[in-house]
């Protein structure tokens, strides 16, 4: 499932659904069809205000979950690009998951089905998967 760079440039430059993009640690990236004219439906109350930079609203990480739903609800369709795991094996962790957070190898596939969701075998609980690094990789969500 891992994404080249030129699909991810492509659902980047689009300007027709909205896309956020995840990066590994910092803040979200965020690109909506108004562009900045969308400050106002953007901001959430509390102390962190998104940022405009360029072409793109810059906003605290901890707003995904909640920004993916807003914008569902508002647009239908939202990109969301982010890491995840090339060789990491989805677990209970994945599994158990509240929200869309996610970068096990499944994208989000096996992501808050609950441990019998998904028809998965456990082979042990202390099955390990070492993996050296993460890719980028686009995910459509839809209502």
């Amino acid at each position: 499932m891992n994404e080249d760079s030129e699909t991810i440039r492509r659902t980047w430059q689009q300007n027709d659904i909205p896309v956020i993009l995840r990066p590994k640690t910092g803040k979200l990236k965020v690109k909506l069809p108004e562009g900045r004219a969308a400050m106002r439906w953007l901001r959430r109350p509390g102390k962190h205000r998104p940022n405009w930079n360029k072409n793109h609203f810059e906003v605290p990480a901890t707003w995904l979950n909640h920004l993916l739903e807003m914008s569902l609800q508002k647009y239908q369709k939202t990109y969301l690009i982010q890491p995840y795991n090339e060789k990491e094996v989805c677990a209970a962790a994945c599994q158990n998951a509240r929200g869309n957070d996610c970068q096990c190898s499944c994208m989000g596939a096996n992501h808050g089905q609950g441990e019998d969701g998904g028809a998965w075998f456990e082979v042990n609980e202390t099955f390990k998967v070492r993996w050296k690094g993460s890719v980028l990789a686009v995910r459509l969500m839809s209502v």
